[in-house]
């Protein structure tokens, strides 16, 4: 027996994708109406949309543009009133590594997040740098410059940081590769607190308060010792989603469904990656990878580093290059 398609409401309920963004990735051809409708859909192409293994699937739908991003509608720069309060994830003062609307005087976006899936086109990559080549930072930081700051303890001013590379880049730093560059324990952000943004519902990656694979993967990453890498959502209230990457698993302190409040620590950042070592943090409209739409957000209160010295900003748009911190509260 063939079974009847599903309505925008009835296929939001089965999935737990909220109706919004399911209108949305209508809009953007990732969620295919059966034809002759506007928004039933398949009950068999609902099922896979909470099965990660169909991400594949759905990039094949997206529509790279010339000068980055995507087509459809998507959420530009100053036309979203975030519904949470947000302050820094962290405490101390932390590199923005990338993020941001930037352009080149070509049009080319200088966040590598914009020529990814549209969850991450507004993200930020958080490092940490010693204090000394704060006054080095600024919003035209480029990726040379941003490899000659010390992000690595024992790490000579002007030194190549050895841990950087960019895949489609093959800067000389590799002619200096020696056995304690890659090593990502070295790095400044290692085991630094991770903090929650905003109040929320822990989430695991899959967007689930009752995931027993959560626990079980923080227990195997402590009992073996090892540096394995964790990503988790918070769910705030509005619909809104902060998403964390590159944590250390064993550090993790939190279960999905549990509540947390802004500025609780969740976690420890420092887990291996490919490139520089960094904390990512992104706020989106749903948990869905490829559904969602990544909010651009300010933080409501924190400091900047310039002229020399942290000043006070409020409702901050974050760009790379700057050196923040969490405000005194």
């Amino acid at each position: 027996m063939t079974s009847q398609p599903l309505s925008l409401p009835a296929a939001a309920e089965r999935t737990g994708i909220s109706a919004d963004v399911l209108r949305r990735a209508v809009l953007n051809g990732l969620a295919l109406p059966v034809p002759g409708t506007a928004d039933c859909f398949a009950e068999d192409e609902v099922a896979t949309w909470s099965d990660w293994g169909a991400i594949g699937r759905l990039l094949g739908r997206l529509r790279p543009l010339p000068r980055g991003g995507f087509a459809g509608e998507h959420i530009a720069v100053g036309a979203y009133a975030a519904r949470n309060r947000y302050r820094l994830p962290f405490s101390g003062a932390w590199l923005v590594g990338d993020g941001g609307n930037r352009r080149t005087p070509d049009g080319y976006a200088r966040s590598g997040h914009a020529y990814l899936a549209p969850c991450v086109q507004w993200a930020w990559d958080f490092c940490r740098i010693h204090p000394d080549d704060y006054a080095r930072c600024h919003a035209e930081l480029t990726m040379a410059e941003l490899t000659r700051l010390r992000l690595r303890r024992g790490q000579a001013a002007g030194e190549a940081d050895f841990a950087v590379s960019e895949p489609w880049e093959r800067p000389a730093i590799f002619t200096v590769l020696r056995e304690d560059g890659r090593d990502q324990r070295l790095h400044y952000l290692y085991e630094t607190d991770v903090v929650a943004p905003a109040d929320g519902r822990i989430l695991s990656r899959m967007g689930r308060a009752d995931d027993p694979s959560f626990a079980e993967a923080v227990a195997a990453a402590r009992a073996n010792g090892a540096d394995d890498e964790a990503s988790f959502f918070i769910e705030h209230a509005g619909g809104e989603y902060s998403q964390f990457a590159h944590v250390l698993a064993r550090s993790l302190t939190v279960q999905p469904g549990e509540q947390v409040v802004a500025g609780e620590v969740l976690c420890q950042a420092g887990a291996a990656h490919h490139h520089l070592p960094h904390l990512h943090w992104g706020v989106w409209d749903s948990w869905h990878p490829l559904f969602a739409e990544s909010l651009p957000i300010t933080i409501a209160q924190c400091e900047v580093f310039e002229q020399n010295h942290f000043q006070p900003r409020q409702s901050l748009w974050l760009e790379a290059g700057l050196v923040v911190r969490a405000a005194v509260d």
